[in-house]
């Protein structure tokens, strides 16, 4: 029972006020201890990767939008999937701070595979998922490159000069991971790339070509790619003239 002094007029009574007073800050608590969450990414793809190697990391970046703080109680994962190094959201996260979920993916079979990250806490939505998807491919499966374009013509430059450079574009479009041995040119051309050692499947690199004429006339070349790909060595035709 609730009791005001109403100016004027005595003391009035207002019954079950208190009960409701009660209620009130009751609820009031359970808002500041439940605050909300929110994920981003709200999902995690990580496209393909040959069966048996792990992929590069992905992260959720887990944000405590509420005004509280947000105590997180476990973190769980399933699938082909595991939480990659340290430092994954654990223990308390104070009102508008964030933690990142980072996750690698290594699958154990070939075809699509599925996981979830569960993260349970005293969030008002708790428990939060994150699916998980990715694509086991055989390592004894196709290897293909893509080289574009397939010749190039650097037109006139002086002896003893530098062209400017064109690009060619190489891609794997197989579903293995492709091995490269090297890439070399031939003839007064030169070559600087970013392919490195390997490309993965879908990915591709850069070979940029310049051509620096040391004597007059029609000059011609040949980029080659030696990679463990079917049609290996791939060749581009080169062809400039020197003046």
């Amino acid at each position: 029972m609730l009791r005001l002094m109403a100016q004027g007029l005595g003391l009035t009574t207002f019954p079950g006020a208190a009960a409701n007073a009660a209620n009130m800050s009751e609820f009031f608590g359970a808002s500041a201890s439940a605050p909300p969450v929110s994920l981003s990414p709200a999902s995690l793809s990580f496209g393909n990767q040959t069966v048996g190697t792990t992929s590069a990391a992905r992260f959720s970046t887990l944000t405590n939008t509420g005004n509280a703080a947000l105590t997180i109680n476990t973190l769980q994962i399933s699938g082909d999937f595991a939480f990659a190094g340290t430092g994954n959201c654990s223990g308390s996260v104070a009102a508008g701070a964030s933690c990142s979920i980072s996750v690698n993916f290594t699958p154990t079979t070939t075809g699509t595979r599925t996981g979830t990250v569960t993260i349970t806490d005293n969030a008002s939505n708790s428990p939060q998922t994150i699916p998980l998807t990715g694509s086991g491919v055989s390592s004894s499966g196709s290897t293909t490159l893509s080289v574009s374009p397939a010749s190039l013509s650097f037109g006139r430059v002086k002896v003893g000069h530098v062209s400017a450079s064109k690009t060619v574009t190489v891609t794997n479009t197989g579903s293995a991971i492709v091995s490269i041995g090297g890439v070399a040119t031939s003839g007064q051309f030169a070559e600087t790339n970013n392919c490195g050692s390997s490309l993965a499947v879908g990915a591709g690199c850069a070979i940029n070509v310049t051509f620096h004429p040391t004597s007059s006339g029609t000059q011609t070349g040949t980029l080659t790619i030696s990679d463990n790909a079917s049609g290996s060595p791939q060749t581009v035709s080169l062809t400039g003239r020197g003046h």
